[in-house]
């Protein structure tokens, strides 16, 4: 989990990657991508960001409990989801990638944090304050000097570690 631009799918990408050349069974899911197949597109303030949340999880769940490691990059800070997942799914590893706004800025391709208004609706960390988790099994602040292999290479010994 993290804001927009902190690198949640470049991360999971890298993850999903790892966990196939190793010949394990993994499903991605994308926030991006769950809104566009659930056409949840037109709505991104609060309450229905903490509705789809939910939702991501309940599906990441259902997965899992077929078989799959379920790898989900999406925003996630709501601490009621955050608790749910750490309640309900086995073997969960929270994931916080935590970048100062000046670096979502520079990574600002979608242009949400201009300053003037943007057609997504409120955005998270920028129009309304994102609950960040208290103790995830990785937290990982971001600057320049943090590589993507770096990230996915903690992530991958958490899963490890808690795997085991």
């Amino acid at each position: 989990m993290g804001l927009s631009g902190s690198g949640k799918t470049t991360t999971a990408r890298y993850v999903v990657e790892k966990l196939r050349e190793a010949n394990e069974n993994v499903v991605h899911l994308d926030g991006d991508d769950l809104r566009d197949a659930l056409n949840q597109r037109a709505n991104y303030d609060q309450t229905e960001r903490g509705k789809l949340a939910i939702s991501y999880a309940k599906l990441a769940q259902i997965i899992a409990r077929q078989g799959p490691i379920v790898v989900i990059s999406s925003i996630g800070l709501y601490a009621a989801v955050q608790q749910w997942l750490r309640d309900n799914i086995d073997c969960y590893v929270e994931v916080f990638l935590d970048a100062p706004m000046e670096l979502l800025i520079s990574r600002d391709y979608k242009g949400i944090y201009a300053p003037s208004k943007t057609q997504l609706g409120p955005v998270v960390g920028k129009d309304f304050t994102p609950e960040y988790p208290n103790s995830p099994d990785v937290h990982i602040r971001l600057d320049q000097t943090v590589t993507i292999e770096m990230c996915g290479n903690l992530v991958m010994k958490a899963f490890e570690n808690r795997r085991n």
